[in-house]
């Protein structure tokens, strides 16, 4: 009986952690900004290949893969999201999810996803690989992940950015920025679009070609408006601005443990 109990119990997984994959290129960018991060950490898997980390957290947790792999997910959208405000090394892609169990044994669970690979944005990585640098990006997700209660429009407009970067996802961004600051407006003038130009987050001259431009993606009419901005163009801007957000959301009340924006 007691035999057969350990073995039960050996079938528990003691541990989590997520495989996940970028291009190398792409990888020694995730890898070079959130190096500094403890929880959650994002290391090189030589061992799987070159374009392979290993994601791991202590939100991993549990019997069920299917959640630690919501969960996963989840994560690896939030890291996504903070390292395309800046730049764009692509999409982290999940590879699988693995349960340790007490024996030492592994398992992996691989889930099906699919997506693009590839942007005209740059990538941006330091000369210095290896070198440990306290980064906006790696504190934007220990951020997130602290203030979620208290501010889950941070991490609803990361997930957003590493979902969809296209013209219609800019787009929703944009609406989702411009209501929490209407909302949290102190002098209730709630005209956000002209707070972001008077704070001088971006100009009035690119708020209007962005506005233009992705009024023709959005609408059908019998006269277009010209298309005055491409959309990596757009992509920056909305960057800009989300990383000015961010900048002024991390001013308001928060958990005094929460990580410092620099």
């Amino acid at each position: 009986m007691g035999d057969l109990l350990m073995t039960a119990e050996s079938r528990i997984p003691r541990a989590w952690y997520a495989i996940v994959r970028a291009h190398e290129a792409s990888l020694r960018s995730y890898l070079d900004h959130f190096r500094a991060m403890k929880d959650p950490t994002l290391e090189a898997m030589p061992s799987e290949g070159p374009d392979f980390a290993k994601l791991s957290s202590t939100l991993f947790t549990g019997a069920n893969y299917a959640e630690v792999q919501r969960e996963a997910l989840r994560l690896m959208e939030i890291i996504t999201g903070a390292a395309k405000i800046k730049q764009d090394p692509g999409n982290l892609r999940l590879q699988s999810v693995v349960a340790v169990y007490a024996d030492g044994e592994t398992k992996k669970f691989r889930p099906v996803i699919s997506g693009s690979w590839f942007s005209k944005r740059p990538v941006v990585f330091w000369q210095d690989e290896g070198k440990v640098h306290e980064t906006f990006e790696k504190s934007v997700v220990l951020f997130a992940l602290k203030c979620n209660n208290i501010y889950p429009q941070v991490n609803e407009v990361l997930r957003s950015l590493a979902q969809s970067d296209d013209w219609s996802g800019l787009y929703r961004i944009f609406e989702a920025i411009r209501l929490d600051l209407n909302k949290n407006d102190e002098k209730g003038k709630k005209d956000a679009r002209r707070k972001i130009v008077e704070l001088g987050w971006v100009s009035e001259s690119e708020l209007n070609s962005f506005d233009m431009t992705v009024d023709t993606y959005r609408h059908h009419r019998l006269k277009q408006n010209p298309r005055t901005m491409t959309l990596v163009e757009a992509q920056n801007l909305i960057g800009r601005i989300i990383e000015a957000w961010i900048r002024e959301i991390a001013k308001r009340p928060a958990p005094p443990s929460s990580p410092e924006i620099p």
